[in-house]
């Protein structure tokens, strides 16, 4: 059994929301200190086994800029 979960990092720009997902998905050395920041949304996968049970992350790290609100409130919406 797969558990299926969606997560969304909401906040204000450079606060450390990239960061966090991609330390989260990748490791220690997933996140770049010469990043671009984030235009939109990004999406990343994680699957994580914990319990004997596997744990499928979708992760949405959003940009914390104002213009974008629009697509950060379609990409959240339920499938």
């Amino acid at each position: 059994m797969v558990i299926r979960s969606r997560v969304v990092f909401v906040g204000d720009a450079t606060v450390g929301k990239s960061a966090l997902a991609k330390t989260f998905c990748q490791g220690p050395s997933g996140f770049s200190k010469s990043y671009v920041m984030t235009q939109g949304c990004e999406v990343l996968d994680k699957l994580w086994k914990l319990n004997n049970r596997q744990i499928d992350f979708q992760i949405i790290d959003t940009s914390g800029q104002t213009i974008f609100r629009d697509i950060t409130a379609e990409m959240v919406k339920p499938t």
